[in-house]
């Protein structure tokens, strides 16, 4: 049976508790309610609870307290809704129920709360009321003043204190005392939460303390409805910054279904970022723009001005195709730009077809270039005509001029207007001699114009509209459409050497050098104007090309000189010493970079980046007491410039351990004034790597990591602080961790492209080839030594020697300043491949020291000025102030070893050896001897491929086997066979020599072998050895006498038997006869 309980809202009595009793006192009571399961108790507390909360005692006088409450005395929150109850009526039992309370539950929130409402209920309803209707017409003063009539003292009480201080908040002059007490307040009562949660909501109010509100409410707005509400506006107001995501995260995982909070956050951040592109892409920082529309692209893909950002930067990098896409996704978005980013596209699109065809004629193939740009010359508008005009100049180039002009004439009839083609057609009819229709045509221009295409002398060039045109187009964003307009305006202005040059500089910084070269080499040929030459080593100079920039101011004459010339050739003149010391440098000579630089500093510049630059030099070739010396006169004479013009200036100082000098520069009011907080950062950011990289190389891993991660604490997303922490891995075998830093800067790289060329360096160091080599097939185009040297470690893996070899040339080249006329750089002498240097591996050459000992040698109380390589020996092992090789010393070394081990494995060579086995024993049985002489000749006919031909000629001898050793291997047969051959033999021949000559015809008429026996002089049974060669000859000679009868004399019996003749008179024995009978 369910309980009824009835809530009627009634005019009786006012309940004047203005407090957060309800939700403590269900807090406390929560186990209770659960544990009884009792919900309509639950609600019934709720909602009095909630008519407490709000001061609305009519609607409270109808919840029948005393009467529900009346079954469950003992349960706590039955206790605290009576004590509050009896309070806002002022009922005599409250103090009794109060009682019955701190019985039930002694820490229970709900005491203070009933101490609260009774204070609440000695207010004066009236005063109250007027108060807050003061607050609500917007007399502040009036309501504080009403406010103020009613506390004892200058604390409002507890159940007043939220609302008294937020009215007080509300005014702009009494914001920071309203802050100031409420922060008093709350201290001094942490066990309220009303106070809090306008504490926390008042510092909402402003910017500046809106992220301390948001801290001070999220804690209690899961439990609170004014804290949760007060939050939710702090977050709409708020303005969303890296940090602050995690704010909002916690709002939608309590609030999943906010759709408006987490919409307002994306959409601000999406701002911010977008903006900050924008930004980026105007200052000429497309990678750092970049970043920022691929992070709002991230949160919203379908973002239409991100996917514009990107189609311009594409744009700005020469990828019109790209470009194209971008600003087409961009435009199917909709938008009040739709229209104009469509059009953008089609531009990009038309212009990336109209640079191919461009690009085909650069390289001479004409008929590519006419093929590629015949469509384009199909649309009509601006972009048509663009092409038209390009193909007339294309077919007057290649002086296909009857061509040319039909063109001309076909873009006129459609555009009669267009000037350009009217001014390419008077050049078109002039070449060709049709002086008559040339001035006709003249005759038809605009006086403007014709003067313009008449000889005459101008104080300006033909092309500076143009290029003002160019100028607005860049400023606006748009450098395909700039450098587009320099395109024609060098077509129609050849000789015009500034279109050249702002093309020339547009051109290098879309990336497209080689063409920007190509643009600026008129100048070179002889006949060039002074202007022209001029141009070009300003453009030489910007690249740091001083040789060529030299070359060309010297072909100026001297009289012909301006101003500005002679400046360019003075800093020409000072920054091509400053590479011959860094060449010194390079190759180790620090005594001539010394006196190279020390020659300079003599008369130091006064531009603060040339003398920093003059500084460090100084102090790389060891000269840090001149680089100091040179700073130091440079700041006294005034600080002019940003921090960027003083980098190099604050890192002598550092190196010489000046840190508090460098810190007082960079403090620099007008340094500061001058730099941005980007520049500022970079300077310091810039110490941290340096001194890092610097402990690195001696070794000291934890003390460089201990420096960057507390760099990385303050600014996590800085790149250059990440490279140097990925160094600091690859150094400590860590590649790993170095793979996974470089992975993810790869995209976000340099344009250097450090972090790929450190993701191929870890690869190889891993042995994982096949991805170094994936890898640097994403390489561009460089050919410093360093990326020369890495890309021959890349083929030198993969097998391809000669390959690695070509770097190799090219990088050592590089590294001692010798010049290539061919291809793939590598060192040219005379026109002609230089020779590898035949020395390497074999001269020994002493370590470079910086100082000399005065007494030619070192002594026992000196220091030899050497120190083991970067990085090869333990912390603490070596002293850190010795001098070490530069990094172009050590590269060199590098290169040379890597030589010398690749032409071992590349070059023929011949290899004989001599190997001697021999084994104890018998002679003739277990004695063995081997001699093996293997001679082997390798050799690389085939490219990387190696061919071995060996030959290994081989002897064995195990000597001459003895009589006994016959018998023991089954020989003894044969050899008492021999013997008993020889014996009968021998016995026979001294048988016949002893018969008369009568008897020994008759003897050999009968026995026909027997003749051939006696003549065979005296046997020898070892001449008839038939394990031996000869023995077995000498056997087959003694069987080819008498045609082999002879040996049938032997087949006598045995010397027991006896031997008889039929004559009567006994006869000698004769043991060969032939007429031998048993008996």
């Amino acid at each position: 049976m369910k309980r009824k309980i009835i809530i009627t809202m009634k005019n009786t009595r006012r309940l004047t508790t203005f407090c957060l009793t309800g939700a403590l006192t269900l807090a406390a009571s929560g186990g209770a309610l659960a544990a009884g399961n009792d919900a309509a108790l639950q609600a019934l507390f709720a909602q009095a609870n909630y008519w407490h909360e709000k001061s609305h005692g009519r609607a409270g006088d109808g919840v029948p307290a005393e009467g529900a409450l009346g079954g469950c005395q003992q349960h706590p929150g039955a206790v605290s809704d009576g004590a509050l109850v009896a309070a806002g009526r002022r009922y005599a039992g409250g103090g009794a129920v109060r009682a019955r309370l701190a019985k039930a539950a002694p820490d229970s929130p709900g005491l203070q709360d009933l101490d609260n409402a009774k204070k609440m209920s000695q207010v004066p309803q009236g005063q109250l009321s007027l108060a807050r209707q003061q607050a609500r017409g917007g007399n502040i003063p009036g309501a504080l003043a009403t406010w103020r009539s009613m506390f004892n003292g200058n604390t409002p009480p507890a159940g007043l204190a939220a609302e008294y201080y937020l009215t007080m908040a509300s005014d702009k002059s009494l914001y920071p005392q309203a802050i100031s007490e409420l922060r008093q307040y709350v201290a001094q009562h942490p066990q309220e939460n009303a106070p809090r949660v306008a504490l926390g909501k008042a510092l909402t109010w402003r910017e500046e303390t809106r992220r301390e509100g948001i801290a001070l409410l999220e804690p209690m707005a899961s439990g609170n409805k004014e804290a949760d509400s007060g939050l939710r506006q702090a977050l709409l107001w708020l303005g969303p910054q890296a940090g602050d995501e995690q704010y909002y995260d916690t709002w939608m995982q309590r609030h999943p279904q906010d759709s408006e909070v987490q919409n307002y956050f994306r959409e601000r951040r999406s701002g911010q970022a977008r903006g900050q592109g924008y930004a980026n892409l105007n200052s000429g920082n497309t990678a750092a723009a970049k970043q920022q529309f691929e992070e709002v692209l991230q949160t919203n893909p379908q973002d239409a001005d991100a996917l514009a950002g990107m189609g311009y930067i594409a744009q700005r990098s020469g990828d019109y195709q790209a470009a194209s896409q971008y600003l087409s996704r961009a435009a199917d978005l909709g938008g009040d730009a739709s229209a104009t980013r469509r059009q953008q596209a089609a531009d990009a699109l038309f212009y990336g077809q109209l640079a191919q065809a461009q690009q085909a004629y650069k390289q001479g193939n004409i008929s590519q270039a006419l093929a590629l740009s015949a469509p384009l010359a199909q649309q009509s508008g601006a972009q048509g005509a663009s092409a038209k005009l390009f193909r007339a100049d294309v077919l007057r180039h290649n002086k296909d001029l009857p061509q040319a002009e039909q063109t001309l004439r076909s873009l006129l009839n459609d555009d009669p207007q267009n000037a350009a083609a009217r001014e390419n057609l008077y050049y078109v009819l002039r070449e060709q001699n049709k002086s008559a229709e040339a001035q006709a045509m003249l005759q038809t221009l605009p006086q403007s114009l014709r003067q313009k295409l008449q000889p005459r002398v101008v104080a300006g060039m033909p092309g500076d509209a143009l290029r003002r045109q160019a100028q607005a187009q860049v400023s606006g964003g748009n450098p395909a459409g700039a450098i587009a307009t320099l395109r024609e305006g060098v077509a129609r202005y050849p000789d015009d050497p500034w279109l050249r040059l702002d093309l020339a500089r547009l051109l290098q910084k879309s990336g497209n050098g080689s063409e920007a070269s190509s643009l600026m080499s008129a100048a070179y040929r002889p006949g060039a104007s002074n202007s022209a030459l001029y141009a070009a080593a300003l453009f030489a100079s910007e690249n740091g090309a001083w040789q060529q920039a030299q070359t060309l101011l010297a072909r100026i004459p001297g009289g012909s000189q301006t101003s500005d010339m002679r400046d360019l050739r003075q800093r020409v003149n000072y920054n091509l010493q400053l590479v011959t010391a860094e060449n010194y440098l390079a190759q180790g000579n620090t005594i001539a970079a010394s006196n190279t630089l020390r020659a300079m500093a003599s008369t130091p510049p006064k531009a603060p980046a040339d003398a920093g630059k003059l500084a460090r030099l100084l102090a790389e070739s060891g000269d840090l007491t001149t680089a100091v010396s040179l700073v130091r006169n440079n700041i006294s004479s005034g600080v002019s410039g940003n921090a960027g013009d003083y980098a190099d200036q604050i890192a002598v100082l550092n190196q010489a351990g000046l840190t508090g000098e460098a810190q007082n520069l960079i403090s620099n009011p007008q340094l500061q004034a001058s730099s941005t907080p980007t520049q500022l950062a970079s300077i310091r950011n810039g110490y941290v790597i340096n001194e890092a990289d610097r402990l690195r190389e001696q070794g000291n891993y934890a003390a460089a990591y201990d420096k960057l991660i507390r760099a990385m604490q303050s600014d996590p997303q800085n790149t250059d602080l990440m490279f140097a922490m990925a160094r600091l891995y690859q150094s400590g075998k860590m590649n790993k961790e170095a793979g996974v830093v470089y992975d993810y800067l790869m995209t976000r790289d340099t344009p250097n492209q450090d972090a790929r060329a450190g993701a191929i360096d870890v690869a190889l160091s891993a042995g994982n080839n096949d991805r170094a080599e994936q890898l640097a097939g994403g390489l561009r185009q460089d050919n410093s030594p360093d990326r020369l040297l890495l890309l021959a470690r890349v083929a030198e893996a993969q097998g391809h020697h000669q390959q690695a070899m070509t770097y190799l040339r090219s990088a050592r080249g590089k590294l001692l300043g010798m010049q290539s006329t061919n291809s793939s750089e590598t060192p040219t002498v005379g026109g002609v491949l230089a020779a590898d240097n035949p020395f390497i591996g074999v001269s020994q050459t002493s370590a470079p020291t910086r100082t000399a000992s005065a007494y030619g040698q070192y002594m026992p109380w000196q220091v030899a000025q050497s120190a083991a390589a970067p990085g090869s020996t333990l912390p603490g092992i070596q002293r850190t102030d010795l001098p070490v090789d530069t990094a172009q010393t050590r590269m060199l070394r590098q290169v040379d070893t890597m030589m010398e081990s690749l032409q071992e494995k590349t070059g023929s060579w011949l290899q004989g050896g001599m190997d001697v086995r021999g084994r104890d024993g018998e002679s003739g049985t277990s004695k063995l001897t081997e001699l093996r002489t293997p001679l082997t000749w390798s050799s690389s006919p085939f490219g990387d491929s190696r061919f071995d031909f060996t030959v290994t000629p081989v002897s064995l001898n195990a000597g001459t086997a003895s009589g006994d050793a016959w018998r023991r291997y089954g020989a003894n047969p044969l050899a008492n066979a021999v013997s008993n051959m020889v014996s009968t033999a021998t016995s026979e021949q001294a048988a016949i020599a002893s018969m008369t000559e009568a008897e020994r015809t008759a003897y050999f008429a009968s026995n026909p072998g027997a003749e051939a026996l006696s003549g065979l002089g005296t046997l020898n049974a070892a001449d008839f050895n038939p394990t031996t060669s000869s023995g077995m000859e000498n056997l087959a000679k003694l069987g080819s006498y008498d045609a082999g009868r002879w040996p049938a004399i032997s087949l006598r019996p045995a010397a027991s038997r006896t031997l008889t003749r039929p004559a009567a008179r006994p006869i000698r024995r004769r043991p060969m006869a032939s007429n031998w009978r048993w008996r």
